[in-house]
C-alpha cells in the first residue's frame, strides 16, 4: 500500500463539492419556479455532487482497501449517467411547456373574436 497525498487535487475537488452544495441550496430559493423543475435542478446538482465525491474517494479508498477504486469509479460513472438523464428530463419538460404555450397561443390567434377571451 502506497501513501499518496495529492493535496491540491483534494482541495480542488472539495471546492467543486462546495460549489455543487451551494447550487443545491440556491435552486429551491428561486421564487416563481415550478416545483418539478426545482426538484429536477436539485437532483441534477446532487448527482453531480455524488459523482465528484465518488471520483475523489476512489483513489483514496484504494490506498486503504486495495481493489475498491474500480467499483467506486463505476459508481461515480453511474452518478454521472443519472445526471445526464435528469438533464434530459428537464429538457423534455421545457419542450412540453413550450409546446403547450404554443398551442394556447395558436388557439388565441385562430379563435373567433367572441371566444378569444375564453381561451
Amino acid at each position: 500500500m502506497t501513501e499518496r497525498h495529492d493535496s491540491p487535487a483534494i482541495a480542488d475537488a472539495l471546492a467543486a463539492v462546495r460549489d455543487a452544495v451551494d447550487r443545491c441550496r440556491a435552486v429551491p430559493a428561486q421564487p416563481g419556479r415550478h416545483p418539478v423543475a426545482d426538484l429536477l435542478d436539485t437532483a441534477d446538482a446532487t448527482s453531480e455532487l455524488t459523482a465528484k465525491i465518488l471520483y475523489l474517494a476512489a483513489p483514496l479508498a484504494d490506498e486503504t482497501e486495495p481493489g475498491t477504486e474500480l467499483s467506486l469509479e463505476r459508481a461515480a460513472d453511474l452518478a454521472t449517467d443519472t445526471r445526464h438523464h435528469v438533464i434530459t428530463g428537464l429538457n423534455l419538460i421545457a419542450g412540453a411547456h413550450a409546446i403547450a404555450a404554443m398551442v394556447v397561443s395558436l388557439r388565441r390567434v385562430t379563435a373567433p373574436p367572441n371566444t378569444a377571451a375564453a381561451v
